[in-house]
């Protein structure tokens, strides 16, 4: 059987550019979440998500995973890359392979990477606790940083991580890659698509 690729570490920090994805802060990390139809290949890098088959040989097919020919002739696997191994169907860091957060993640320290020390990193409203194996299980406060630059961009918590959001009132379009604000004519003509789309169903 093929191994697996190894990919280079990349330390994400505050000002890293996510390619193909976006920064988000922990309460004690920043990590590229990538974007839909994408896996991560490296820590700040994400490309397109392949079906592991022939066609797609050495191709990433999920997050920090790589497509390899089995043991088995003309079949092939999704692998976890090195330095990462299977936890229930995600490739974590092989340190975190025992590690329990809680209201977190294991992840390697950011500070001592070249020891690969496991660490846990709390959803934000938690922080480690000292008492309790420093497990994500203590009430405490973590202070956005992220840089929100853009236009009627905010720093918001979603699903329990900081990420750089539309402020009230707006929505991201995708297309021009800005927050923009609620149309009203849209609005209005939504809403009496609905409204005929009622009608349609009643009289039917």
């Amino acid at each position: 059987m093929q191994l697996a690729i190894k990919h280079n570490k990349a330390k994400v920090t505050i000002d890293t550019v996510c390619k193909n994805g976006y920064l988000i802060q922990m309460s004690n990390h920043f990590e590229c979440v990538c974007d839909d139809g994408h896996v991560h290949v490296k820590d700040d890098v994400c490309e397109q998500k392949q079906e592991c088959k022939e066609g797609t040989k050495s191709k990433p097919c999920a997050d920090f995973s790589t497509c390899v020919l089995a043991n088995t002739p003309n079949k092939y696997t999704c692998m976890c890359d090195v330095g990462y191994t299977n936890v229930k169907d995600v490739c974590v860091p092989s340190v975190c392979k025992n590690v329990s957060c809680d209201k977190g993640k294991c992840i390697l320290d950011p500070n001592n990477e070249d020891v690969k020390t496991a660490i846990c990193s709390c959803d934000i409203g938690k922080v480690p606790d000292p008492n309790n194996k420093n497990m994500c299980t203590k009430d405490g406060e973590t202070k956005c940083t992220l840089k929100c630059l853009k236009s009627n961009e905010t720093c918001k918590v979603v699903e329990g991580r900081y990420k750089c959001d539309c402020e009230d009132g707006f929505s991201f379009d995708k297309e021009e890659g800005i927050c923009t604000a609620y149309s009203v004519f849209n609005i209005v003509n939504l809403s009496i698509i609905f409204i005929i789309a009622l009608t349609y169903l009643y009289i039917i």
